[in-house]
């Protein structure tokens, strides 16, 4: 009897400090309450270059989250991509195809994480190309 209470003590203790250890850790952390957007597809419509602010409006046909013309806060991080090569807001033109990724911030203001440029596609001539004789 005298071997059986040492574990029975030993095991008393393991149990009792399993849920202080279980106090011990860190909490898991929060996840934003904003789900992830998925990329979007737009034309841009607009350029504030002092302001960093763009607008864009959806292309007819894709399906986008967004309607109408949208303003959104280009940040000092946003990644621009253009011609494969990352340049600078100021080389974005007006008539450019976007694909973008915007998060929406505490404020409700839209911000894009990043931004790829694109020029318009050429226009083809309404009459199917050159007359052939």
């Amino acid at each position: 009897m005298i071997t059986i209470r040492p574990l029975l003590l030993v095991g008393a203790l393991l149990t009792l400090s399993m849920p202080l250890a279980a106090q011990d850790a860190k909490p898991a952390p929060q996840r934003s309450s904003q789900p992830a957007m998925r990329p979007q597809e737009g034309k841009l419509v607009a350029v504030d270059k002092t302001a960093r602010t763009i607008a864009i409006t959806p292309i007819e046909g894709v399906p986008s989250l967004f309607t109408g013309i949208n303003v959104f806060q280009v940040r000092s991080n946003t990644f621009i991509l253009k011609g494969g090569k990352k340049v600078k807001l100021e080389e974005a033109t007006i008539g450019e195809k976007v694909r973008f990724n915007a998060r929406k911030g505490e404020d409700g203001k839209y911000s894009l994480s990043w931004i790829v440029l694109s020029p318009p596609a050429p226009r083809r001539p309404a009459d199917g190309g050159e007359k052939k004789n």
